[in-house]
């Protein structure tokens, strides 16, 4: 019997963001997860400033081989200044424009949709833990205090994989 390989993507969008994938094998039950932090760019010639990057995001996901990527759809927050809300929509508008050249299904949950599904609470530090608690084989992916955007990424990937019925076991870091 031929194993089912699905390649879920996650992405948790911004400047500071991640995409991730889990590929799972549905026969086997076990999958395999990577973790990036959000390709960026310098731009500005006097005063040169990080944005994401839309060709090096386009470049991971044609690598990562998704079948479907789930971009977290966060609106702005009050007192955000412009310029990180600027930075975080480019981010997440660069992810969904190169899912859409590449083909990529995607969705996009509110963090009120995916979070409680996956019982994830919304300080950071609290979703690295719950993100260990279901990947406990990945918790070497974010192993930094401020790394909590590479297991959220983590958390939506195992999300899209239960959005299509698979529930993911013995997920393990891709060497």
């Amino acid at each position: 019997m031929s194993s089912t390989i699905h390649n879920s993507g996650g992405a948790d969008p911004g400047l500071h963001g991640a995409i991730a994938r889990i590929a799972y094998d549905t026969v086997a039950r076990r999958g395999l997860l990577r973790v990036h932090r959000m390709p960026t760019v310098l731009v500005g010639k006097s005063n040169p400033r990080p944005q994401p990057d839309p060709i090096g995001i386009a470049a991971l996901l044609r690598e990562l081989g998704l079948d479907h990527l789930v971009l977290e759809k966060v609106n702005g927050m009050i007192g955000e200044g412009a310029s990180r809300a600027f930075a975080f929509g480019h981010g997440r508008g660069a992810v969904a424009g190169a899912a859409a050249a590449l083909g990529i299904p995607l969705s996009e949950p509110v963090p009120t949709v995916w979070k409680p599904k996956l019982a994830v609470p919304s300080d950071k530090k609290l979703a690295k833990a719950r993100a260990t608690q279901l990947l406990p084989g990945c918790a070497a992916a974010w192993p930094l205090a401020g790394d909590h955007d590479l297991a959220e990424a983590a958390l939506l990937a195992f999300y899209g994989l239960l959005e299509r019925g698979i529930v993911p076991i013995n997920i393990s870091l891709e060497a």
